[in-house]
């Protein structure tokens, strides 16, 4: 709320967006140094002809001193292009020629092959590969996907820029705002139904079933009919919660999915306000799913990335 009082919907690029999955790397991050790792067995000098043309938004970083500020902006744009070159080795649909980072939000400028690149691009199109290369093609044309906790809209961007699908994101204010209106502006030809309080199924069901992309928070999920989805995804905030809530989540994924759920989250998280720690092994995976594959994530290595079959 303060980030979004302060800097405007306008730049939620450079302040909310680096608190999601826009993270703002040092030569020692693991993510920079599992790039460059890659980069020297691939190496391509492109790289250094990328550019950052834009001024750095150091702000609501954690980055204070002035010697760092003089090298973020170039490890950043180095560590972005790796990035692209690394996401365009799984990229069999040509993806990142497709499509380009919006400038609504007022990104970063980075500047790469004639191209606007980001990480939030780069990073969506790998799990949307995760997920893509696994499922099976009878449901591929035909996806009802719901995201919990979708932050600005990112991986829904990328699913709706490649697929006609349904997408449902169901979060909490102020993220729902920003992705309602950030998708919403992205894509007007879509048919939307916007967050609005409801009492029961009966009174949404004709514009929800007719819409291609909906909002709603965490709490009308139980108001729709189940099972609802046949592709499910959460992206770093289950671990947010405490025990209870992500058990109850898990049990709701089980009740409203019939497919697919996709999840990526930090092997290891610290909740602080809550006092709590959530590692792998704590996810209550009900024993009826059947793992399609659970492993630590490549670049992202603090994470780990898993997709389960919903039966």
């Amino acid at each position: 709320m303060k980030q979004l009082q302060e800097d405007g919907y306008e730049n939620f690029k450079r302040t909310l967006s680096l608190r999601y999955f826009n993270f703002i790397p040092l030569p020692t991050d693991v993510q920079f140094k599992n790039l460059i790792r890659y980069w020297m067995r691939h190496p391509t000098f492109q790289i250094f002809a990328s550019k950052y043309k834009d001024t750095f938004p150091f702000k609501f970083s954690r980055i204070k001193s002035f010697l760092a500020k003089l090298f973020v902006p170039i490890v950043y744009k180095l560590f972005v292009s790796m990035l692209w070159e690394y996401t365009k080795t799984v990229d069999k649909e040509n993806l990142l020629k497709k499509i380009e980072e919006p400038l609504e939000g007022n990104p970063l400028r980075v500047y790469y092959k004639n191209r606007l690149i980001s990480q939030d691009v780069c990073n969506s199109i790998l799990e949307y590969y995760s997920i893509m290369n696994q499922i099976p093609s009878s449901i591929k044309g035909n996806l009802s996907i719901a995201e919990l906790g979708a932050g600005y809209g990112r991986v829904a961007f990328i699913f709706l820029k490649t697929l006609k699908c349904k997408y449902v994101i169901f979060d909490i204010p102020p993220a729902l705002y920003v992705a309602q209106r950030y998708l919403g502006s992205i894509f007007p030809e879509l048919k939307i139904f916007n967050f609005r309080g409801f009492g029961s199924y009966a009174e949404i069901k004709p514009e929800y079933e007719d819409a291609d992309l909906c909002f709603f928070t965490p709490d009308q999920l139980e108001l729709l009919p189940e099972p609802q989805f046949n592709l499910l995804l959460n992206i770093s905030s289950l671990h947010e919660m405490r025990m209870d809530q992500i058990s109850n989540y898990f049990s709701l994924i089980d009740s409203y999915t019939h497919g697919y759920f996709y999840t990526k989250q930090w092997s290891k998280s610290v909740n602080r306000p809550d006092g709590i720690i959530i590692s792998y092994e704590d996810y209550p995976v009900p024993p009826s799913w059947k793992p399609i594959f659970s492993r630590k994530h490549p670049i992202q290595s603090l994470f780990f990335e898993a997709l389960y079959e919903v039966l």
